[in-house]
């Protein structure tokens, strides 16, 4: 499948079916968390309009009343060679969380930007998700990875610590998490 707003080309050789795999939250729940397809587009804009604005106003930096088709397809469509999004799908193959990182130019760094649906948070999904995702780039070769969290939103702060991230200041609203591996 083509998208033609960047031109990427994912075949189904090219979908890293390897990264699939089950994970099972402290309350018993059980996700499937794996990367996005191109056939998510409608699952990921449902999940938008589920969001509360605040969790949309902590993952996007900013007020977001709509998500437009281009833009979710930008979301979908991704260049697994540099950049990775993992999706979490509930038994009743809803989709609760996302994370997405996008390493840089030198192939260093990756930085990610995760959404949890809000009836999920403070499940332990975030943390599971936060936990693939810097496997992943560990096993992709990245240095570090970091995300730009607003202070207010104390729970993403907390699961980063937990997972051993440092935090830097970059305005009197917002700190750069960073993780270096």
């Amino acid at each position: 499948t083509e998208n033609s707003k960047t031109g990427y080309t994912m075949d189904s050789k090219d979908y890293p079916k390897e990264l699939e795999k089950y994970v099972t939250l402290k309350d018993g729940a059980k996700l499937l968390l794996r990367p996005v397809k191109p056939s998510d587009l409608s699952a990921l804009l449902a999940f938008f309009y589920r969001l509360s604005p605040q969790s949309i106003y902590n993952r996007w930096l900013s007020v977001k009343k709509y998500l437009s088709e281009d833009e979710a397809s930008s979301y979908v469509n991704v260049d697994f060679s540099k950049d990775m999004a993992i999706y979490a799908f509930s038994e009743d193959s809803l989709l609760r969380g996302a994370i997405r990182t996008m390493g840089d130019k030198n192939g260093e760094s990756t930085e990610f930007a995760i959404v949890i649906e809000d009836s999920w948070q403070k499940r332990g999904l975030g943390h599971e998700m936060m936990k693939y995702v810097i496997k992943i780039a560990e096993d992709k070769g990245y240095k570090r990875v970091y995300g730009e969290i607003f202070r207010e939103n104390t729970i993403m702060l907390m699961v980063c610590k937990d997972l051993g991230f440092k935090t830097e200041d970059i305005d009197s609203d917002v700190v750069r998490a960073v993780l270096d591996l």
